[in-house]
């Protein structure tokens, strides 16, 4: 593949010519065209937000790309709120410049910041690696590191003002010692023999920053939270390396700091709850668990609530009195009860659950920016809350607010991040609905072009979520795998569908592909362009279609069930063989198990018949495929059976792209840069019919004051 780009570079005049002509009449019809790669890449977010036990200070995480280190970086910066919230607007401080800094948590006194990064100190011990607890001091002064944990910290919280508690694994054993001393790099599969426990430890700030291991477990402790007294610990505890079935599903425990005494706590079988939560007043904890009708193969279902008493030591679930449970947005826990994103489909439903001596009662929450909201949080006083709003085409605003028992007071934005994309050409975006597989009424996001006339029909561009049980929001949504504005920009409408088997819509519709992959989700895709095309809207000759994961398994099917439908696809880690995704999935035998009955010893034939791969003699449709060639999730040798199949059956035009030691979600800013780069130009070639892929890529390799460009 080298020798031959190496080779077509004697066409880059003609090329040149061709792009710019291409552009140039773009130019004439949107004169405000902006869209590029770099301005869906330069985007930051804001993640992890903490707020102070006071309520007037926020320190979060900045998410931003760093074009030198080729990747993403974070930092910590902290908001002061205007007290009264009223008063003023807030003022926001960048704390920490080098290094990847996150996990920021303030100390009960309010005092001090801890975090992890990876920053290096003057007085670095060569032994030390991976992430480590920094402290920083809110009078003043540099951060300064707290420990020198030789295999990194994974996981910290406070106990009280002076006293962290942290996850680690304890030092390299000998036999791991000895292997490196002989460089011996071999890898024992799945290996229960060294499977190394992770312990909780304790640090002390006031004590020279002494550490004592806490617990003796055997094996590992992943999810942990301190009750607000610092002496009750709940945890979850790993028993296998084995993650590719769900035969070993993590136990929880809860540690009394004050006896030493440790009691599994959630005992049934296939229960194992997470995200724990404690109240203000140390009382109980809320924690989620996902019930799906194949707890044994931990199979895609809805999200429940629950609350664990540490009087009685015993738990209940929370009666939420809404069927589809609690939605991608979460919950958190404020004065007097709990604040729940419940699933309502493509939007979030708030609701405040007051608890009471006879258990909760639900409040509706009338603020509808919370309809739209994938992050809140709520601070330890209970009240202060953080959020993030925002629509397909209405980027994310980032607010402070007073909840008073499910109402929102004294609302003030935080925040601005990417002002820059204020300045570009937004799509129109709405919520469609259409009937699909089954008579069901499906939904989905629509983007409009942004040279949009009625009664002209326009390119229709498919973009599929990942999942299956993943879903697209009616919220912003704009990275290297969905990027609407680009081919808004193109004149295309762009499609995103919440077929069957995606989440945030209920057991019923997350479970009904379970048995029957394929059957519901591609109708409803069909079904959902064909609605578009009935309104006059799209054109039907002019269709294209990608997704990534789950979306490029769609995209896929798409081209084997209907050859003749798209003129181009671009599936980005995309399964096309089940058979021997079962072996090389990390999660195959769980994932596999759940949507395709079992294993293939025993269903063969349904696997077959569920496999593209033996129907690829079917497909016409030019396709660029993508893969990281270290992902595990959906394992790069699909790539190689798709690529290799269509390449030896010669029916469709076919590149594949492949990312050296990226995993199933690509890292690099160059790599994701590239991906898109190929992806806008293949579709240019076979969808929009501009300049020929070859030319176009042509046109990127040369500078442009390069000699040869000038041809």
């Amino acid at each position: 593949m080298l020798r031959r780009c190496t080779a077509t570079r004697r066409w880059i005049g003609y090329a040149a010519v061709v792009i710019w002509l291409g552009w140039s009449g773009a130019v004439a019809l949107l004169p405000q065209s902006k869209w590029s790669v770099e301005s869906v890449l330069k985007q930051e977010s804001l993640t992890d937000a903490n707020i102070s036990p006071d309520g007037r200070k926020v320190v979060w995480v900045k998410r931003f790309p760093d074009k030198e280190k080729d990747r993403y970086r974070s930092d910590l910066f902290l908001t002061l709120l205007p007290s009264p919230p009223d008063s003023g607007r807030p003022e926001t401080i960048r704390l920490t410049r080098t290094g990847d800094n996150y996990r920021p948590r303030w100390s009960p006194d309010g005092r001090w910041i801890a975090f992890l990064s990876s920053r290096q100190s003057n007085n670095k011990d060569k032994k030390a690696n991976g992430a480590q607890i920094w402290l920083l001091d809110l009078r003043g002064g540099e951060p300064r590191r707290l420990t020198q944990w030789e295999t990194g910290v994974q996981r910290f919280a406070w106990l009280d003002s002076t006293t962290l508690v942290f996850s680690a694994r304890e030092g390299k054993t000998y036999y791991e010692q000895e292997l490196k001393k002989h460089k011996d790099d071999a890898v024992v599969v799945e290996d229960t023999t060294l499977f190394w426990p992770v312990r909780l430890f304790t640090l002390n700030i006031e004590k020279g920053n002494e550490v004592k291991r806490l617990t003796h477990n055997r094996y590992r402790i992943g999810e942990f939270a301190p009750d607000p007294t610092g002496r009750y610990i709940v945890y979850s505890l790993h028993l296998s390396p084995i993650t590719a079935d769900a035969r070993m599903q993590p136990r929880q425990y809860l540690l009394d700091r004050h006896t030493g005494k440790t009691v599994e706590i959630f005992p049934g079988k296939y229960f194992d709850p997470e995200n724990f939560q404690w109240t203000p007043d140390g009382r109980g904890f809320y924690a989620t668990d996902e019930f799906s009708s194949d707890p044994e193969n931990e199979g895609a279902g809805i999200t429940e609530l629950y609350y664990f008493d540490v009087a009685t030591g015993t738990h209940r679930k929370v009666p939420l009195n809404w069927e589809w449970g609690v939605g991608f947005g979460g919950y958190a826990v404020a004065k007097n009860g709990v604040h729940v994103q419940l699933a309502d489909g493509p939007w979030m439903n708030p609701r405040f659950y007051r608890k009471t001596a006879q258990g909760w009662e639900p409040v509706k929450v009338a603020d509808r920016r919370l309809r739209h909201s994938t992050s809140v949080t709520i601070g330890p006083d209970g009240e202060t809350m953080v959020f993030v709003y925002s629509r397909p085409d209405s980027i994310p605003r980032y607010y402070h607010a007073r909840y008073q028992e499910g109402r929102l007071e004294r609302v003030g934005e935080m925040v601005q991040l990417n002002g820059y994309l204020k300045k570009l050409p937004m799509p129109r975006a709405e919520v469609i609905r259409w009937v699909g597989a089954e008579g069901d009424t499906v939904n989905g996001i629509l983007y409009y072009p942004l040279n949009y006339r009625p009664g002209r029909r326009h390119p229709l561009m498919v973009v599929i979520h990942g999942g299956p049980s993943g879903a697209d929001l009616d919220a912003w949504r704009l990275s290297w795998t969905v990027y609407p504005g680009i081919w808004a920009e193109k004149g295309a409408f762009v499609f995103r569908p919440n077929y069957h088997g995606s989440g945030n819509h209920g057991l019923k519709f997350v479970e009904s592909i379970k048995g029957r992959y394929y059957e519901l989700e591609v109708p409803d895709i069909v079904r959902g362009v064909q609605h578009l095309i009935d309104r006059g809207m799209v054109h039907p000759d002019s269709l294209g279609v990608m997704g990534w994961s789950n979306g490029a398994i769609l995209t896929i099917a798409l081209t084997v069930e209907h050859p003749e439908m798209f003129k181009a696809a671009a599936p980005g880690a995309g399964d096309v063989n089940w058979i021997s995704d079962y072996g090389n999935c990390s999660f195959g035998v769980s994932f596999d198990n759940s949507y395709f009955k079992g294993p293939p010893w025993e269903y063969l034939q349904h696997y077959i018949e569920k496999s593209p791969l033996f129907r690829m003699h079917r497909v016409v449709t030019p396709t660029i495929i993508f893969f990281g060639t270290e992902d595990r999730a959906v394992p790069t040798e699909q790539g190689w059976e798709h690529y290799r199949a269509l390449q030896q059956l010669g029916k469709a035009p076919v590149r594949f792209i492949l990312f050296p030691g990226q995993p199933h979600g690509l890292q690099r800013l160059s790599h994701q840069r590239r991906k898109m780069e190929e992806e806008i130009a293949w579709f240019d070639r076979y969808l929009f019919g501009k300049a020929s892929l070859k030319e176009q890529l042509e046109a990127r390799v040369l500078p442009k004051d390069s000699p040869l460009a000038l041809l």
